[in-house]
């Protein structure tokens, strides 16, 4: 798979959960929680981060925020597929290698970063979160950080 094939397979995936792509993100409104996703190029080769963002609020009708802009942020997990620089084995990280996958390979981390992270939060909203949170498996913004934990407890 080479990198518009993968850009295309993330579209087509975001695309049947609800997303749809406003300049270089794509967003999808839940439960008092707007959802962004961002496919993030790495500097070091062939390979991509598929980052979310959660912004508190009902956005709807509004001008959606830039991802810069997030309350809550996170990556959806993959198995990589080459060694360690150090020759050691395969290790579960934000980094996706994705000229060595298969579709049907991807399609399975990205149902379980769906049902594992994002998926809750867009249908229960901003309690989800702090679930996320206690498994450290999402992030607030650092730095704004007290305001949004603030969010939360509203």
């Amino acid at each position: 798979m080479d990198s518009k094939e993968f850009k295309k397979f993330c579209k087509d995936e975001f695309a049947k959960r609800g997303f749809r792509k406003v300049k270089t993100c794509y967003y999808c409104q839940g439960n008092g929680v707007l959802c962004g996703l961002y496919l993030q190029h790495s500097d070091f080769g062939p390979e991509y981060y598929v980052n979310f963002y959660f912004f508190i609020g009902d956005f709807t009708g509004k001008e959606y925020p830039s991802r810069y802009d997030y309350d809550f942020y996170g990556r959806i997990a993959f198995m990589s597929k080459t060694s360690t620089i150090n020759g050691g084995k395969t290790f579960l990280g934000g980094l996706i290698e994705y000229n060595y996958y298969t579709e049907d390979e991807l399609r399975l981390y990205i149902d379980k970063g769906f049902e594992e992270k994002i998926s809750p939060v867009l249908e229960h909203g901003k309690e989800e979160i702090v679930l996320l949170l206690k498994q450290d498996k999402c992030h607030a913004n650092i730095l704004r950080e007290e305001e949004t934990l603030n969010k939360l407890k509203d």
